[in-house]
């Protein structure tokens, strides 16, 4: 240990109260800082792991569309499962009143492998379809009530008019992503090809993957493969504008909690200008003994990281053990009305401690390198005149 580090110890101690204060509010808003920061971005990651989840289980980890050879896709080891379908906006009439929405016309057989999405009742046939929780209330759906479904885009050759099918709701599913429990309506694919002809010259797939790691390489591999004339979207293409939200949302989190750590700065500069203040004298005489402006700076720079050290720890072992404990025990409740989840969800990541390191001590680091500058440059005269 370096004669400075004893020094800047000998230098930590001290009874005045005044210094104590100053000292406790310096750990208190780094260990703020730290644990604010560490908590909120766990609690962001949690919610983006649960919506991610959500929405890869709506709509599959890749799509493709176009003009295609699908029984290419059986040659890629990467894909899991594919399931064909067609989407298609039209129009459902149930008692006196109409509403557009997104029908998706799916095989049933691969609706459990590609998609992982909780409904009630049993599995679709030929004839029904399956509504979204949020519309079956709103419009007082049931399980056995018929609708009707109609496209004007596609309409019967020769006579102009869309194909009508009156279809029995067979089953009620719950997504809980966004609006698309009131938005969308599944059916099979055999219904979908009789109420959407227009829709079948091209071929949409949703496919299941290994790992969305490889999402990139996957799709450069299925564009060789299946050529240029398609388009392959990911999950994260398909909600682009929410996952830059989210992404946004995280970078402005971080911003506004990173100013704890200016406020606490100041306070780590008040408790290093008053430990100065009160070790003029012994400053002046490691002066007057040959100390250099460096030694000096280095003695306060000591200061200054042991005891912002002390709060980083402490509010980032804090944010760990709270956040291991909620991810087993769930203990923070919200309310499961407005949220889809009755506890409050939490993912930690090793990249964010490092980031909140990073930041807490770079804010006391250009803090203490700067007092301790200027501490190191008050002369030798001055110091013992004050001390006079």
């Amino acid at each position: 240990m370096s004669w400075e580090k004893i020094i800047s110890i000998s230098f930590s101690k001290s009874k005045n109260p005044l210094v104590f204060v100053s000292k406790f509010l310096s750990v208190f808003g780094m260990a703020a800082g730290c644990f604010s920061i560490i908590t909120a971005l766990s609690i962001m990651n949690g919610f983006e792991k649960l919506i991610k989840h959500k929405l890869r289980g709506f709509e599959g980890d890749l799509r493709i569309s176009g003009v295609y050879d699908e029984n290419k896709l059986n040659d890629f080891e990467d894909i899991l499962e594919t399931s064909l379908f067609i989407e298609r906006k039209a129009i459902m009439e149930y008692s006196n009143e109409s509403s557009v929405l997104t029908f998706k016309a799916i095989n049933m057989n691969k609706f459990d492998k590609v998609y992982d999405i909780s409904h009630i009742g049993n599995p679709l046939k030929n004839g029904e379809v399956m509504v979204g929780k949020d519309l079956a209330v709103r419009l007082g759906l049931d399980i056995g009530d018929s609708i009707l479904i109609y496209s004007p885009l596609d309409q019967n050759l020769g006579f102009g008019l869309p194909i009508k099918r009156k279809l029995i709701v067979g089953s009620i599913f719950s997504s809980n992503v966004m609006d698309y429990d009131n938005k969308y309506i599944f059916l099979t694919l055999f219904d979908g090809k009789k109420l959407f002809k227009r829709k079948l010259k091209d071929k949409f797939c949703d496919i299941r993957i290994n790992d969305d790691l490889v999402l990139n390489e996957i799709k450069n591999k299925l564009y060789s493969k299946l050529g240029q004339n398609i388009k392959i979207e990911s999950w994260e293409d398909l909600n682009k504008s929410l996952v830059d939200a989210m992404k946004l949302e995280k970078l402005g989190a971080t911003i506004v909690l990173s100013l704890i750590f200016l406020v606490s700065s100041f306070n780590l500069a008040m408790n290093l200008s008053l430990n100065s203040l009160q070790n003029l004298k012994e400053i002046a005489l490691l002066k007057a003994l040959g100390a250099s402006k460096i030694s000096i700076r280095k003695i306060i720079f000591y200061m200054g990281i042991k005891l912002s050290g002390i709060g980083i720890c402490l509010g980032t072992l804090s944010s760990i053990i709270i956040i291991f404990f909620q991810s087993i025990y769930k203990f923070i409740s919200i309310p499961d009305t407005v949220y889809f989840i009755s506890y409050l969800p939490v993912d930690l990541e090793f990249k964010n401690i490092l980031l909140t390191l990073i930041l807490s001590l770079t804010f006391s680091s250009i803090t203490s390198y700067i007092l301790g500058s200027k501490i190191s440059k008050i002369s030798t005269i001055k110091i013992l005149q004050w001390v006079k």
